[in-house]
């Protein structure tokens, strides 16, 4: 999305940027509260792993959980989904669970994030339901918010000469229980910060590996720290690489 697109919806207030976080005004949206009084907002915005760190970048998120959910399919396999089943194309969306306290931080500046992290225009062929643009609303005010932003995306996307967002704004759960929201295996929470630390490990495995093995200055407790680190990062990478497979072989006994 544009850094120009502006709020200029009824009942928003205007924001210079939608890319400048002090013109993220406040408006309170009563989201559908936890018990800890925090509300929750539900987003698909293609691949999972982007959007999870993006949310948890904005002041006022408690916490951001990549996961599955239905937009528009309601003849979904039985079972609880999986990576392989969405790839394989069993109907749900790869989704992003934020859970965000309204006193700090309003709807209409998630929205704000969600235009920001991605290009509601494209639409990947043959993963159309995988990668869907998607907001999906926990209450009347949310809907209302939400529609009005997608008719304001509408119009700017067309100022811009690119084509209509494919946007789809639905109501998670209630009379459509396929909408529900399902956490994704562990393997896929919070992939880049993972990421960056198991590659930072491999980097001190092989710095630790390179002085403790220099002939001048031989050091053996350091070539056993580095052989410490390496096997706990590969068993780091075998225990969510192992749920992710038992997940998927869960999904194709269900669905047999």
């Amino acid at each position: 999305m544009p850094s120009l697109f502006t709020l200029t919806s009824p009942g928003l207030r205007a924001a210079p940027r939608w890319g400048s976080r002090t013109s993220m005004t406040m408006m309170q949206a009563p989201g559908a509260h936890t018990a800890s009084d925090l509300a929750v907002a539900t987003f698909g915005m293609g691949c999972f792993w982007a959007p999870q760190a993006a949310f948890l970048e904005l002041d006022g998120v408690r916490s951001s959980t990549a996961g599955y959910a239905s937009a528009i399919n309601q003849s979904l396999p039985v079972g609880r989904p999986s990576y392989l089943s969405i790839c394989r194309g069993d109907g749900r969306t790869e989704a992003v669970r934020v859970e965000y306290d309204p006193s700090v931080i309003d709807y209409a500046t998630l929205l704000c994030k969600f235009w920001q992290e991605h290009d509601a225009a494209v639409v990947v062929p043959g993963k159309e339901d995988q990668y869907r643009s998607v907001i999906w609303t926990h209450d009347d005010e949310q809907h209302k918010i939400a529609e009005r932003t997608v008719a304001e995306a509408a119009r700017q996307y067309a100022s811009t000469g690119r084509g209509a967002p494919a946007t789809v704004v639905v109501r998670m759960g209630g009379d459509a229980p396929n909408r529900d929201f399902s956490p994704a295996e562990t393997y896929h929470q919070n992939f880049w910060a993972k990421t960056r630390v198991k590659f930072a490990g491999i980097a001190l495995v092989q710095l630790l590996l390179l002085l403790g093995t220099q002939d001048a200055v031989a050091v053996p407790w350091l070539v056993g720290a580095a052989a410490i680190a390496q096997q706990a990062i590969l068993f780091w990478w075998f225990v969510e690489s192992a749920e992710l497979v038992l997940s998927a072989a869960r999904g194709v006994f269900a669905r047999d």
